[in-house]
């Protein structure tokens, strides 16, 4: 993953839209050079758009990831997930929230407005929370802690708070796809779901996949079929 993380860096600063946000709020945007050899002569050629250059000549290519949905059949049904479904467009996995289930969904026909195509991904999770305003909070605290303490999963992306439910959202250029493998990504998104699942639900998942019977947790999508059996 450290060319993932080297090019998210560089992305970063190619981002950066201080500049824009100070113009439109008449503030003075703040520079400064390294703290030990000041300001760069001329900009680095990668952060001066190069890789976005070529990030975006592969984004006008089709989704780098759709052979890998195919694939993906071989370990999206089994633990941890409740319950997954996939074909060339994307998948969708279900995983353990207390007796409930978070949903994970990634997607290869969203299109990044300047990295083209590539893979987008999104998490939900059923965070009972008293206001908006307390929804938005704890997205930014969780945001917080992935930058300066251990991140959950790989860390790329940003949690945020929509249609009264915590998110998590990263996407994925064509570019970095012979880097980051959907697997890999995959059981990284796992790997958050089962972090926050603990953290804001009381649930490790240690008593949800035992030899003694199926999880406590349900799917949604069970949830729904038994409701339309019994209207039946």
């Amino acid at each position: 993953m450290s060319h993932v993380i080297s090019m998210a860096a560089v992305l970063q600063i190619f981002d950066n839209i201080g500049a824009e946000l100070a113009d439109m709020l008449g503030a003075t945007f703040a520079t400064s050079g390294h703290p030990k050899n000041g300001k760069r002569p001329t900009p680095d050629e990668l952060a001066a758009g190069g890789l976005h250059s070529l990030i975006a000549a592969e984004g006008a290519k089709p989704c780098a990831w759709t052979k890998e949905f195919r694939e993906a059949e071989s370990y999206i049904h089994g633990p941890p997930s409740l319950e997954s479904n996939g074909d060339e467009t994307g998948l969708t996995a279900e995983f353990p929230w207390d007796d409930f289930s978070s949903l994970c969904r990634f997607k290869s026909d969203e299109r990044h407005p300047r990295y083209g195509h590539g893979l987008f991904m999104k998490q939900s999770f059923p965070v009972p929370v008293k206001s908006e305003v307390d929804g938005i909070k704890l997205a930014l605290e969780l945001n917080a802690q992935e930058l300066d303490q251990i991140p959950y999963g790989y860390g790329l992306g940003s949690y945020c708070f929509e249609n009264g439910s915590l998110h998590f959202v990263a996407f994925y250029p064509n570019f970095i796809s012979k880097f980051a493998s959907l697997e890999n990504l995959y059981f990284a998104s796992a790997t958050r779901a089962r972090a926050v699942s603990t953290r804001l639900a009381g649930d490790d998942w240690s008593k949800q996949f035992t030899a003694d019977g199926p999880p406590k947790a349900k799917s949604a999508t069970e949830l729904m079929a038994r409701s339309y059996l019994r209207k039946k």
